[in-house]
């Protein structure tokens, strides 16, 4: 039912002719996979510790490599984008159901919230522990509706880098009804006649990442725009790229700056809205401020001015005592107290002192170190 209980469709072959803040704290490395779809690529981080047995069944679905060649089977404008059930027979040209194991018991927790940028198990209406292969991608804050019925549903990861940025592009798509389980279809593009591969938004492979080498880093690349004057950084070198491109508009342009990402925990990135705002990204490496904030997003309606999660970035090493361990670098944070000012807040987050010095020097606060870099 549309936005008001997410079912995982029930099992069976079908012609295809006829037819988004989490409030856990994660592990230093929990495991990552990617899901490469023809859109492009969506990277999760699994919750293992707060969902280990849904976390396990996931990836024995991803292992087993019944993945491949799925297809997103729902999209719900506001909602979710659903995954997992169905498959495109290139020998047939139709569509198979995903072989299903047997149901994992429902791990639901009010921590762990359905929140947008979450994934969570699909499930059969009225049983909470139906849940098999089928998943969905939170679009919204689905708080309200999603941690209240059938149990709960169990939410198991989250997506990080420029993941949603795919997630959107696929719930932007026109959708049609190709019958049965197929009622709300994303199509990448419209056919003339029957639906076949090339309209579908396919799931090409899931792969599970590789934990990240030790000393191994990217790097954090500072961009500006004078227009607005708001600074942001992205370690994610495609988001970089695109920036470089106009993808986010004119007047950005790098800086110069960067830092490495690297270290035991991940940081928090939050962005406000166009409308109400603040049109600007914030950064923590503070579990208990990121934890802080994803609750004020789920207890403040979207019509105020929040910051909604959007991602784990890059990874990063807290201060101790104080101060930067060896082998790191503190990563400074300034503020433009735009709250004050009545125009959009934004910070700048960079290791270069004399950086923070300069917008210090033009009326910006110096919140001091907030993290610490790889050297």
């Amino acid at each position: 039912m549309k936005n008001k209980i997410l079912h995982r469709m029930p099992h069976k072959v079908l012609n295809l002719a006829m037819v988004l803040l989490s409030l856990s704290t994660f592990p230093a490395w929990a495991t990552t996979v990617r899901m490469h779809t023809t859109l492009g690529d969506i990277d999760v981080q699994l919750m293992d510790d707060g969902a280990p047995l849904t976390v396990a069944n996931f990836l024995n679905y991803v292992e087993s490599g019944v993945y491949a060649n799925s297809f997103i089977h729902r999209s719900v404008p506001g909602f979710i984008i659903q995954g997992g059930g169905y498959s495109w027979n290139s020998t047939s040209s139709g569509v198979d159901s995903v072989p299903a194991n047997a149901p994992v018991a429902n791990e639901f927790s009010a921590s762990r919230s359905n929140l947008r940028g979450t994934i969570a198990m699909a499930k059969l209406g009225g049983d909470p522990n139906s849940a098999s292969s089928q998943w969905f991608f939170n679009l919204a804050d689905n708080s309200s509706n999603l941690d209240n019925q059938n149990g709960g549903f169990t939410v198991f990861g989250e997506v990080t880098g420029n993941g949603m940025q795919v997630v959107d592009a696929i719930a932007a798509l026109p959708i049609r009804s190709a019958g049965g389980a197929l009622g709300s279809l994303p199509l990448a593009s419209v056919p003339t006649s029957v639906v076949t591969e090339q309209n579908l938004v396919i799931i090409t492979d899931v792969e599970v990442l590789p934990e990240p080498v030790a000393g191994a880093s990217v790097s954090v690349v500072e961009f500006y725009n004078a227009n607005l004057d708001h600074y942001f950084i992205t370690a994610d070198a495609g988001e970089a790229a695109g920036i470089d491109n106009g993808s986010a508009g004119p007047g950005w342009s790098r800086t110069g700056n960067s830092f490495k990402s690297g270290g035991s925990v991940s940081v928090c990135r939050f962005y406000g809205s166009q409308s109400p705002g603040p049109n600007s990204h914030f950064y923590t490496a503070d579990t208990g401020e990121c934890d802080g904030l994803k609750q004020q997003q789920a207890s403040t309606p979207d019509t105020e001015k929040r910051w909604n999660f959007e991602s784990l970035d890059f990874a990063s090493t807290p201060l101790s005592n104080g101060a930067c361990p060896g082998g790191t670098t503190p990563v400074y944070r300034a503020y433009n107290n735009g709250f004050a000012r009545g125009v959009d807040s934004n910070h700048r987050l960079t290791s270069s002192l004399a950086a923070i010095n300069e917008v210090v020097a033009r009326g910006w606060s110096d919140e001091g170190a907030v993290m610490c870099a790889p050297l």
